[in-house]
């Protein structure tokens, strides 16, 4: 009897890895109506068919049919002309499980103003570097309703592009950084001796003169202030504020994992406890920043995003490095009815498809802000100060002298 048990299991156990080995896509001819609150193997093989027909942006998938979910399964009934319910019904299954269209890319595409409105900018000539010759007046260009703004002096070439994603929905922009040797990103923080001190950010840029571009930090002064510990390693213009961090097994959100700046202008990511901050004075380190998650390190996605919720979205800001003096920053709209954020997924995908190599989530929420010679771009122009967030400081760009 034992003997006939155990053969039982074993086959049992056969069936079970045969099943899990078959192809994805690979599934019985008869299917059930899924819907939102649905869960179970088969609304994970649809959602992997879906990642394959490029309706996620992502495999780190769960087995529960959400709301994240529902709004694919509509994006796949707009594109293929069927009314929108959100429910995957046997027959709209079978369709997609037919489906030979695999592209594994966002769908649908977002649709960018500056794409059919660039051909009409007079953009200057510059050198390989995209800057200007030497002594040359700095060109300045401002579209709002564009969605295009750019400052390109022999120094400085930025430009910033604002996108949509209508579908998902989400508003988002691209600001591109390419510098000379002879300026940096900056630290601008609150004048003063404290560290811990919050302004508006346009009373913080206002000590600094003629401000190119301004945008978050990791919002430092909060910790620094109230937890007291725990404040990650903070070098700014190589002098150190903090040092206090916590390990890298730690839970804590944010956890305080490092992007540094160095000289030369290259970047690097680092896990919160891997250095102290003499080493990366040693390193040739002038700014670090604390926060996380990193995004991006070595030219991949960072191991550390599979413990992050892939559907959780809101305001976020991101900077990466593709090489030394050339950056991407990501400043995503949130919390709105027409932009409802980006996950911390959804910013690593798109720093590795701009060429990103080292790219870390740097503060959101309602800290979130990008600001092109004073003009707040990621917020409505009905805007009121008391809504936009005090801070201790922020990372950007002034023509040096």
């Amino acid at each position: 009897m034992i003997h006939k048990r155990l053969r039982q299991a074993v086959l049992l156990g056969l069936t079970v890895l045969l099943a899990l080995l078959l192809p994805l896509t690979a599934v019985s001819e008869e299917y059930r109506t899924l819907q939102e609150g649905d869960s179970g193997s088969d609304v994970l093989r649809l959602k992997t068919r879906l990642y394959e027909l490029g309706y996620f942006r992502t495999l780190n998938l769960t087995d529960d049919y959400s709301q994240t979910t529902a709004e694919r399964v509509k994006q796949y009934q707009k594109k293929n002309g069927l009314k929108q319910t959100g429910i995957a019904t046997p027959e709209l299954q079978q369709q997609i499980f037919a489906d030979e269209r695999v592209v594994r890319t966002a769908m649908p595409e977002a649709t960018s103003a500056p794409a059919a409105a660039e051909e009409d900018v007079e953009w200057p000539e510059t050198d390989e570097r995209g800057l200007l010759a030497a002594g040359t007046e700095p060109f300045i260009y401002e579209n709002t309703e564009q969605g295009l703004w750019a400052y390109i002096s022999d120094d400085i070439h930025v430009e910033i592009r604002r996108y949509e994603d209508p579908a998902a929905p989400m508003i988002w922009f691209e600001t591109t950084i390419e510098l000379s040797e002879r300026t940096k990103l900056r630290s601008f923080m609150v004048p003063g001796k404290k560290k811990n001190t919050f302004k508006q950010p346009e009373t913080i840029l206002a000590a600094y003169g003629d401000v190119v571009l301004a945008f978050s930090d990791d919002f430092f002064g909060y910790r620094t202030r109230y937890e007291k510990k725990n404040e990650g390693i903070i070098i700014r213009d190589s002098e150190v504020i903090a040092e206090s961090t916590v390990k890298s097994t730690s839970r804590k959100y944010p956890p305080l994992e490092i992007l540094a700046l160095f000289a030369d202008g290259s970047m690097k990511t680092f896990e919160s406890d891997e250095k102290t901050a003499k080493e990366y004075l040693e390193m040739g380190v002038t700014d670090t920043y604390a926060f996380g998650p990193i995004l991006v390190k070595d030219g991949a996605l960072s191991e550390g995003l599979s413990s992050y919720e892939t559907t959780l979205r809101a305001p976020r800001t991101a900077l990466g490095m593709i090489a030394p003096r050339k950056y991407l920053v990501l400043t995503v709209t949130g919390r709105r009815k027409d932009s409802k954020g980006a996950s911390f997924h959804w910013l690593a995908e798109k720093m590795l498809e701009k060429g990103v190599t080292e790219a870390m989530n740097l503060d959101g929420g309602n800290t979130c802000s990008l600001i092109f010679r004073g003009q707040l771009l990621n917020r409505t122009p009905d805007v009121k100060k008391s809504e936009i967030r005090y801070v201790s400081g922020l990372i950007g760009l002034i023509e040096e002298e």
